[in-house]
């Protein structure tokens, strides 16, 4: 994509800028179930109505998948008079509205206990609880740090700007009570900060009843982290943070609210060792699945294949000296001729 909408070259950080919009695009489509390509002209509306911004951002975003859909020789779907009154008349900035027995619904799905269920389940409803609930935008939430989450009277409060607070009070249902969903997560972020490796956290999500059953909004808050980190961050398939501590992103957020809500999203299974397992059966609970953790990779043949490039390039650099010192001598030549012509 090397062009606007008039056919003009573009910088090559606009080039970027594009690529960006489009793979932004792309990834919403696949997480909602449209088709990118072609696009109509609702879905197109409905991502710039679920993706707020800058109304500059949003035309670029626009140009970015008119001039795709005209290299692949299809209509420009933001050319819809539609997509025009809505990049001149933006609403407000909002999530979509979502019925929040679906939200719920979803929340109840998530796993709160095992490893690594547990990790993907906890998080993941926080982030539905704080999308659909205090209607945080994609960017408050990949944003939002530990330090502007904490629990007063027994409800939760989001320091989201100067002299904005959202407030979310509790529920009698402890799966969806916003206070318990962030006490949940919380425990695996603390834990997180202080850099606690594998086993403590598999620990802190084998319990021997589900959380999600008994209210943790009435019991004693976790000490406040000094650092504070990021609230949401992503998650590898073994169930391990990053390091250092970073939070996920825009991208990640899309697929995860989006897909929750629609089902789309694979379960996590519980992967458990044999200590472990050993630990679940003495507390009488079942695993939902025990999945084998992966063998360790074989990089025999990737060690041998380096050995040998490493070869194979010693004998091409064998006589570079010398080719080096002839080029020298070429340059002194010529460096001497330009002297002589100059005098």
């Amino acid at each position: 994509m090397t062009t606007r909408d008039s056919d003009r070259p573009v910088s090559r950080s606009t080039q970027m800028a594009y690529r960006a919009d489009w793979d932004l695009f792309t990834t919403w489509c696949h997480a909602a179930n449209h088709a990118p390509l072609p696009a109509t002209a609702d879905t197109v509306a409905q991502f710039l109505r679920e993706m707020p911004a800058a109304v500059a951002t949003w035309r670029r975003r626009v140009t970015a998948i008119n001039a795709t859909h005209r290299l692949h020789g299809y209509p420009e779907p933001g050319k819809d008079e539609a997509v025009r009154h809505l990049i001149r008349t933006p609403p407000a900035s909002q999530p979509p509205a979502v019925d929040p027995a679906v939200a719920a619904q979803a929340i109840r799905r998530l796993s709160t206990s095992g490893w690594t269920a547990g990790m993907f389940g906890r998080r993941d409803a926080l982030l539905l609880t704080l999308r659909y609930q205090a209607g945080l935008s994609l960017a408050q939430l990949v944003g939002l740090t530990t330090d502007r989450i904490r629990i007063i009277d027994g409800a939760v409060e989001l320091d989201l700007a100067p002299g904005r607070i959202a407030r979310l009070e509790t529920m009698d249902d402890p799966a969806v009570c916003p206070p318990c969903v962030w006490r949940r997560w919380q425990i695996i972020l603390n834990a997180a900060a202080g850099y606690a490796a594998a086993w403590k956290l598999t620990e802190l999500l084998t319990t021997p009843t589900d959380p999600a059953d008994d209210h943790l909004c009435t019991s004693d808050a976790p000490e406040q982290l000094v650092r504070p980190v990021p609230v949401f961050m992503p998650i590898d398939r073994w169930g391990s943070l990053p390091l250092p501590l970073r939070p996920t992103t825009t991208r990640t957020a899309i697929t995860l609210t989006t897909g929750h809500l629609a089902g789309t999203i694979p379960a996590h299974h519980v992967q458990l060792d044999s200590e472990v397992e050993q630990q679940t059966t003495a507390f009488g609970h079942e695993p939902e699945s025990v999945e084998p953790v992966p063998p360790r990779p074989d990089y025999t043949q990737i060690h041998q294949a380096g050995l040998a490039a490493r070869a194979a390039a010693v004998t091409q650099l064998r006589n570079v000296d010398a080719d080096l010192d002839l080029v020298e001598q070429a340059v002194d030549e010529l460096n001497r001729r330009l002297m002589e012509l100059l005098s």
